[in-house]
């Protein structure tokens, strides 16, 4: 009887981590969902830009990474896309999405002043009211 009954605990632990890992994989699909309606409603649909022409970098190129064992995910912004800066030519892009929901002056390169857009604050914000939690902003400083 203690075999069967193991058996049974251990098919029922494995359906369980299945439905946990499919729900997780439910809830990666739209947390990227999520994130591109706030950087649609806090940054493309806040202005048109009238000195360049608008590229969508960062609502294409959301990614999210899911750590089944430890039921980690991770909803992000991939910032290897070449954006390159029209001031002296480097390869910008992992400070793009920082500048975006942060802000910067930089007036000292005749840049100007930015307002920051917090798409992300917005995201967690829709994000902890669906799942009632509270989801952690990750935006390193670059």
């Amino acid at each position: 009887m203690s075999d069967l009954y193991n058996q049974m605990i251990k098919e029922f632990e494995q359906e369980l981590d299945n439905e946990s890992n499919k729900i997780l994989k439910e809830i990666q699909s739209d947390t990227k969902e999520i994130l591109k309606k706030s950087i649609m409603q806090n940054v493309y649909s806040f202005y048109t830009p009238k000195a360049y022409e608008r590229n969508f970098y960062l609502l294409n190129n959301i990614n999210s990474h899911l750590d089944e064992n430890k039921g980690d995910l991770y909803t992000f912004i991939d910032s290897n896309y070449g954006y390159f800066s029209v001031l002296d030519g480097r390869d910008v892009s992992q400070y793009v999405p920082y500048w975006v929901n942060e802000g910067h002056d930089m007036s000292i390169f005749n840049a100007g002043y930015y307002e920051g857009r917090h798409y992300l604050e917005l995201a967690k914000q829709l994000i902890d009211s669906k799942y009632n939690c509270d989801c952690e902003i990750i935006n390193d400083e670059p």
